[in-house]
């Protein structure tokens, strides 16, 4: 799918969300999903919201690195980095040891929205952590979060690959999501 495609989709689909308290998971071919990533930031940056960005698959200074040379202002982004590469804890960027670690994920994310700073929540990829963790422990942290995130009213985003490994995390994720985009 083209870049103005799926551009069009999801400009569709997050319009009247801001404030919403809505779950929103994104589901993507593994082809669209670099696209999808900064196609979605690249709308909510420029709707002047301030977002927390949880990164479970690619380091906060990669990730900035990449969406600068999109023009796409990282200033209005908070980073949860657990990655697991070399990070460094700044004004915007809170280090977490990995995508093993989803306790100290799950904190971070929750302390960083009760800041009440923030108007949206992206966590990317949430397929990433099916690599280090077995499908069960993944679908309790899911559901953990989704819930713990219906209490605000900043919209959530949640990214998700369609492929083989992921099918099982996506039934759920979808049950718990008040909107499911899928951009294949």
């Amino acid at each position: 799918m083209d870049k103005a495609k799926i551009k069009t989709i999801l400009q569709k689909e997050f319009k009247g969300l801001k404030n919403s308290g809505k779950i929103v998971s994104i589901i993507s071919s593994p082809e669209n999903y670099n696209d999808v990533v900064k196609i979605s930031l690249s709308l909510l940056t420029k709707a002047k919201s301030n977002g927390v960005y949880v990164s479970l698959n690619k380091g906060a200074e990669s990730i900035g690195q990449d969406l600068k040379k999109d023009n796409i202002s990282i200033s209005r982004l908070y980073f949860i980095d657990a990655s697991g590469s070399k990070c460094v804890n700044k004004d915007n960027v809170f280090c977490v040891q990995g995508p093993k670690a989803l306790t100290e994920i799950s904190l971070a994310t929750m302390a960083s929205i009760d800041t009440g700073k923030f108007e949206f929540l992206f966590l990317d990829s949430l397929s990433t952590l099916l690599i280090y963790n077995d499908l069960k422990t993944t679908e309790k942290f899911a559901h953990f979060v989704m819930n713990k995130l219906k209490g605000f009213s900043m919209v959530s985003l949640i990214i998700a690959l369609n492929e083989e490994d992921s099918k099982q995390l996506v039934s759920v994720v979808s049950q718990l999501s008040d909107k499911v985009v899928k951009i294949e």
